[in-house]
């Protein structure tokens, strides 16, 4: 697993490390499962630590709740 998102940050997002300074969100089951491999991986490359999410309806309801 961690091999995996170890390729997946140095294929797609090793280039924005530098510039990209807000928290990157992640939606879904295995993410949610591995979290902590999944952070750590992220907190590796200079990444915040990222929002994992099992569900996308968990953050909408999150945030309509919290904004009415």
């Amino acid at each position: 697993m961690r091999s995996s998102i170890t390729s997946l940050i140095k294929i797609h997002l090793s280039e924005y490390v530098n510039s990209f300074k807000g928290r990157i969100g992640i939606v879904g089951s295995v993410d949610y499962y591995f979290k902590e491999i999944v952070e750590q991986v992220f907190l590796d490359f200079g990444f915040n630590k990222p929002k994992i999410l099992q569900k996308p309806i968990d953050g909408l309801a999150s945030y309509y709740l919290s904004n009415n």
